[in-house]
């Protein structure tokens, strides 16, 4: 019989206890900014960082963990048989939306507005659990990047990675939705897993 591995919650470098829930795939020590990935059946670590409000808001705060890649794509034309190479940031939610149909993908919307927000500590707030871990979240990328060609000819040919990193985005609690703080847009509580 092979024997049961159990996986420690507590921080690879400093010990403390990590935040999370019982559906998290992530899990978040603020005090090294760092997340500790488990989808891959292993510990991954990734750098976190705290985004600022780009709107201010007096409700109360939630923060809502991202996927942030740094990306160089390759698209081609039917004009220019040579790729063309483009880099760009990709935003992925570290959480699954209900009805992403109906709500549309945060994460395309973020990436297709170019949003940069200026990074700083993270507070003593709430955070949102991430239940969709970078193996989950590595596809979109490409399919971000796919999306932000589909108004020209081109077409993407290979996408490379460079940087990965987590980001705890705040999001205001307005009755019942989340105002997001970068964009100003609402999401239903029940939208968001």
């Amino acid at each position: 019989m092979e024997a049961v591995k159990l996986l420690s919650l507590k921080c690879p470098r400093c010990g403390k206890d990590l935040e999370g829930d019982n559906n998290s795939r992530v899990f978040f020590c603020r005090d090294c900014r760092l997340g500790v990935d488990l989808s891959r059946g292993k510990e991954s670590e990734y750098e976190l960082e705290c985004a600022q409000p780009m709107i201010q808001n007096e409700a109360e705060m939630t923060y809502f963990p991202f996927w942030k890649y740094a990306g160089r794509y390759w698209v081609v034309s039917d004009k220019d048989r040579e790729p063309v190479a483009r880099e760009s940031t990709f935003w992925v939610p570290a959480f699954f939306i209900k009805s992403i149909n109906s709500f549309g993908d945060i994460g395309l919307y973020y990436t297709s507005r170019k949003v940069s927000p200026h990074m700083g500590r993270c507070r003593p707030i709430r955070i949102f659990p991430a239940d969709r871990g970078e193996v989950h979240a590595a596809v979109y990328p490409t399919i971000y990047a796919g999306c932000l060609e589909s108004g020209s000819v081109s077409r993407v040919v290979e996408l490379n990675i460079m940087h990965v990193n987590l980001v705890h985005v705040p999001f205001f609690r307005m009755g019942r939705e989340y105002m997001d703080s970068l964009l100003g847009w609402t999401y239903p509580s029940g939208a968001l897993i």
